[in-house]
C-alpha cells in the first residue's frame, strides 16, 4: 500500500503524510517560500535570491521601477520607448507614434507599378490592387 501525499505549503512540494510533522518542523526553519516568485529557497540564501532575481530596476526613459527580467515587458508598454515609424524608420517615443504614422502615412510617393500618386498609407492596397488589374 502506498502512503499518501500532501502539499507542504511552505516549499510546495508533496511529501510523505507519515513524514509531514517532520517534514514541516525542518522546512520552516531552513526554508523560505518567495512570494514574488513562489518558489521555496533555502533561509540562507534567500537575501541573495531577493537581489539577483527580483531587483528593482528604473527605466532610463520614464524612471518607472520594474524588476528584473521583465525589460522586455516594460518596454513593450512604456510611452517614452523608442517606436520605429512603419514609413520612414524614424524613430519615435511611443505616446507620439500615432499622430506621427498618421502624418507621414499621409504623405505620398510614386507607384512603381503605375507611376501615380498614392499616400503610403494606401500604397500596399493600391499595388495589390494594380497587380490585380495588370
Amino acid at each position: 500500500m502506498e502512503d499518501s501525499e500532501i502539499l507542504c505549503n511552505n516549499c510546495k512540494r508533496d511529501i510523505p503524510a507519515a513524514n509531514a510533522d517532520l517534514h514541516l518542523t525542518h522546512c520552516l526553519k531552513f526554508m523560505k517560500l518567495c512570494e514574488l516568485c513562489n518558489d521555496p529557497y533555502p533561509i540562507k540564501e534567500f537575501d541573495q535570491h531577493i537581489l539577483d532575481d527580483h531587483k528593482e530596476l528604473q527605466c532610463e526613459k520614464c524612471k518607472q521601477t520594474y524588476q528584473q527580467g521583465e525589460e522586455d515587458i516594460h518596454q513593450n508598454v512604456c510611452l517614452l520607448a523608442p517606436v520605429k515609424c512603419d514609413y520612414c524608420d524614424t524613430e519615435c517615443p511611443r505616446k507620439e507614434i500615432m499622430v506621427h504614422i498618421e502624418r507621414c502615412g499621409s504623405r505620398t510617393d510614386t507607384c512603381e507599378l503605375c507611376n501615380e500618386r498614392v499616400m503610403l498609407k494606401d500604397m500596399l492596397t493600391h499595388i495589390c490592387q494594380t497587380r490585380y488589374q495588370l
